[in-house]
């Protein structure tokens, strides 16, 4: 199984409602082909950037699912026989497991050297050197 995306554009000449058969018809196609449906989206009115079949607007859905790649021809020409659809692109979606975060490690805690004081530092420094300050 691998997992696809594909996003269709549905003409706007058609009623609202015929928008929403188109989509479950798609829906309906991925089951038939054994594919698991993982993400729907709802339509969107688009103005297109060019013209396509004379039409200036359409409805973008996309849909990801999975699929067998050996279904998927039959999935391609099934889908080529639904007039409503005015174009449509199917593309194989690289899933990325996600990141591993790295554990951040406890720092222990150094041991601070005591703090000497100065009579002891100085009577140290007179030992050392022999003489008085």
């Amino acid at each position: 199984m691998r997992f696809y995306e594909i996003a269709y554009l549905i003409s706007t000449k058609i009623e609202p409602e015929k928008v929403k058969e188109t989509q479950k018809e798609i829906i309906s196609l991925v089951r038939k082909h054994e594919g698991e449906i993982e993400e729907e989206t709802p339509p969107l009115k688009r103005t297109l950037a060019y013209p396509i079949k004379k039409e200036k607007e359409a409805f973008l859905v996309s849909l990801t699912f999975w699929m067998s790649p050996s279904k998927i021809k039959d999935f391609k020409k099934d889908v080529d026989k639904i007039k409503e659809i005015l174009r449509y692109l199917i593309v194989i979606v690289k899933k990325k497991a996600p990141k591993k975060v790295p554990e951040i490690e406890k720092k222990k805690p150094t041991k601070k050297p005591e703090k000497v004081e100065l009579e002891k530092l100085e009577e140290k420094l007179e030992e050392i050197l022999g003489t008085k300050l």
